[in-house]
């Protein structure tokens, strides 16, 4: 068997000399998925490629030749055990492992061949989990793990200001290991996941509850098939459209959404649901022209692995770069491990599986390497791990589009700093970036100003009209007429209009109110409004004021904004929240209930005193009558407006305000006009009676009434 491959080795190297001894590598693929998993047969070619260059080479490896052993593991966790057993029984003794390029397979293989001393390259392995070097000490790779991808859609995130996403998953170790790591990114930089879901097969309940929690921005974590699967279901339930957002895996096969595997879904429906999803991938080739370590630029190497495609039944991977540098870069490590040997007279054809001491000084080499691939700078971290680039693409019409890339050693995922690639851009349906949620509108209800300067104005007008007969309650106070009713009560009749009219300034002042801070400032204002509108004597004034410290003192009167109901939009992404502010405290209705309960007392005895005395009719001696219409139209229009405020409601905030203003406006005038406008009149008939003299010994003044007759309103000493 080994005489036969000596032979091939000599047909591949196309007259190399067959003296040179083979160096026997150990390869791991995956083509016949059958579980549906990530395919990389199309690396194969490219590895192979590498290898026929390597060996035509006399400055790397020249007295060897490489030849690499495949395997299938076909993305599978029991045939990725059978592949690595067979690798070890057969003979030739392998020196090295490169591959698997599934997770799932590459975890189980780097978890026991380093048991037999064996160096393991991966090419597109991204499980987090083989980043523990303690489980799988001698595994290297030269793709980003997930956790880089991660900050890369971390950072996507940050960069168009979503903050509330869903995490969909399939549940595989691959994904599950990415998705711990993407909860405790996403944890530091304060963005919520909202729902976190996976299946197996049937999609339909995860669609749903995305629906439910209203999700926008859903990071998808599993392979093709079932991204196919979860596609097909958002379309039949209409999860899709300009205001979703998908985030996909980058490494998926080229145009992977036309492949028909979902029953009931042709291709045009997953690519309705994907719409213009974004995605994110290792930067697998370096745009420079650059030689490379195999001396080709990038574009050599694609055409050169274009031809070569044509001689395998594959379809191109965008792995392949990377598995072609990673054949490159163990050929470069063995050259310089054997140089090292040969100077300790030791030779690397005396390799076994027992022999620690080449493994780890394979291993101490590859991590000194520091060289430029077809797929950029390579050189790996103290991880055994290789930080690329990361490419940042789009679906855009037909075809992902590379629109930008992120690099982890230089970009603050926290900034969402990218580097965006000369003409290209990020495109959106409607212009924009999709919201992380329905986009609601607050805003701030207020009393119309035309309203408050209409009724302000009336107040106004009664202010001074107040001044007025204030005026003449005082200067006038010799009179008989203004006298014997009361002066001094009169006056805090008055005053106490005056602050009723105040208050329907005080109502309508949240119309320039724009902090809750002036709201709150206006709220113990108007808690301070009721003590005088109805304070008519005052022991009364001050057990209001005692009552009001009280409650001021125990259950502070705060602005506030109340929600109103809400209106959604005919396309359900718009919410109008209408908002009001209102003063509230927090037993408010237990203070309020007591506080109405002694007004009601208070306004029933003055309903009951005017009830009584409605039949003294004597001008000169009490204002009984105009007191009683005041008090009646105070009780009446505190009846019919009282609950009629309350059942407006503060969603109709113009018709309270104008229902408020109009009863403090109505009942303050009212109560002036009866009061005052009749001692007015007959002030100003003074003239018809002769000039009054103050009677000085009771100070009251007096007229003959015998020589004025015709003077009814002189008093009669």
């Amino acid at each position: 068997m080994e005489l036969v491959l000596k032979v091939l080795v000599c047909v591949m190297v196309k007259g190399v000399l067959c003296k040179k001894s083979i160096l026997h590598i150990g390869g791991f693929i995956e083509v016949n998925t059958t579980n549906k998993g990530w395919n990389s047969a199309g690396i194969q070619p490219a590895i192979n490629l590498a290898v026929r260059q390597i060996n035509n080479r006399s400055d790397i490896l020249p007295n060897h030749t490489l030849l690499i052993h495949w395997r299938d593991t076909k993305c599978s966790d029991s045939y990725a055990i059978k592949a690595l057993i067979e690798q070890l029984r057969r003979p030739p003794t392998k020196m090295a492992l490169i591959g698997p390029g599934c997770s799932i397979s590459a975890v189980l293989v780097a978890a026991a061949s380093h048991f037999w001393n064996l160096i393991q390259i991966g090419f597109s392995a991204g499980s987090p989990r083989l980043s523990e070097k303690t489980r799988y000490p001698l595994f290297f790779r030269i793709n980003a793990p997930e956790t880089i991808l991660n900050k890369a859609v971390v950072s996507l995130l940050r960069r168009f200001g979503w903050k509330r996403i869903a995490i969909v998953k399939q549940d595989e170790d691959l994904f599950n290991d990415a998705h711990e790591d993407l909860q405790t990114i996403l944890k530091t930089q304060g963005i919520s996941v909202i729902s976190t879901n996976s299946f197996v097969e049937d999609p339909d309940n995860v669609i749903s509850d995305l629906k439910e929690r209203k999700a926008r921005i859903i990071i998808s974590m599993m392979y093709a098939d079932k991204s196919r699967l979860i596609m097909c279901a958002a379309y039949r339930h209409k999860l899709y459209g300009p205001h979703v957002q998908w985030l996909l895996p980058g490494w998926y096969t080229k145009d992977w959404w036309r492949v028909v595997d979902v029953p009931g879904c042709s291709a045009e429906d997953i690519r309705t649901a994907a719409a213009n999803f974004l995605a994110v991938e290792d930067l697998v080739m370096d745009a420079a022209t650059n030689h490379t370590l195999s001396g080709l630029t990038a574009e050599e190497f694609m055409d050169m692995y274009t031809a070569e495609l044509k001689h395998y039944p594959y379809s191109a991977n965008g792995y392949a770069p990377l598995g072609y540098d990673a054949a490159w870069v163990l050929a470069l490590a063995l050259n310089k491990t054997m140089t090292h040997l040969n100077k300790n007279n030791k030779s690397v054809d005396n390799f076994s599986y027992e022999d620690a001491e080449f493994a780890q000084l394979l291993s101490r080499t590859l991590l000194n390497i520091s060289t430029y691939g077809i797929t950029g700078v390579i050189n790996f971290n103290r991880n055994q791990e290789r930080l690329n680039k990361i490419w940042i693409e789009q679906f855009q019409g037909d075809k992902e589009v590379r629109v930008g890339h992120f690099d982890p050693e230089k970009h603050d995922l926290s900034n969402g700093e990218l580097t965006m690639i000369p003409g290209q851009k990020f495109i959106w349906p409607d212009g924009n970036p999709p919201r992380d949620k329905d986009l609601v509108n607050e805003p701030l209800v207020k009393t119309s100003r035309s309203l408050f300067y209409v009724l302000s104005c009336v107040a106004m007008l009664g202010l001074m009209s107040s001044l007025g007969f204030l005026y003449v309650n005082c200067h006038h106070r010799h009179y008989s007429i203004i006298r014997q009713s009361s002066p001094r009560l009169n006056n805090m009749i008055v005053i106490g209009c005056m602050l009723a009219y105040c208050c329907v300034f005080l109502f309508g002042a949240e119309t320039f109110v724009e902090s809750l801070d002036t709201q709150t400032v206006i709220c113990k204002l108007n808690f301070l409004r009721d003590r005088h509108l109805f304070g008519i004597v005052c022991g009364l004034v001050c057990l209001d004021v005692v009552y009001l410290t009280a409650w001021e003192l125990s259950d502070p009167v705060a602005g506030s904004l109340k929600h109103l109901s809400k209106e959604i939009s005919p396309d359900g992404n718009v919410i109008t929240q209408r908002q009001v502010l209102i003063c509230t405290s927090g037993n408010e209705n237990l203070w309020l209930s007591l506080w109405v309960i002694w007004k009601t007392l208070l306004l029933a005895l003055g309903l009951f005193l005017a009830w009584e005395t409605r039949h003294v009719s004597f001008p000169s001696l009490n204002d009984s009558k105009y007191i009683g219409m005041s008090v009646y139209n105070v009780v009446i229009m505190s009846l019919i407006n009282v609950p009629l405020y309350y059942v407006v409601g503060e969603a109709h905030i113009q018709a309270r305000y104008a229902l408020i203003a109009t009863t403090l406006n109505f009942i303050s005038t009212f109560t002036l006009l009866v009061l005052f406008v009749p001692k007015i009149a007959k002030i100003m008939r003074r003239a018809t009676c002769p000039e009054e003299k103050p009677d000085v010994v009771s100070g009251i003044s007096t007229c003959n009434y015998w020589e004025n007759q015709g003077c009814p309103y002189c008093n009669v000493k």
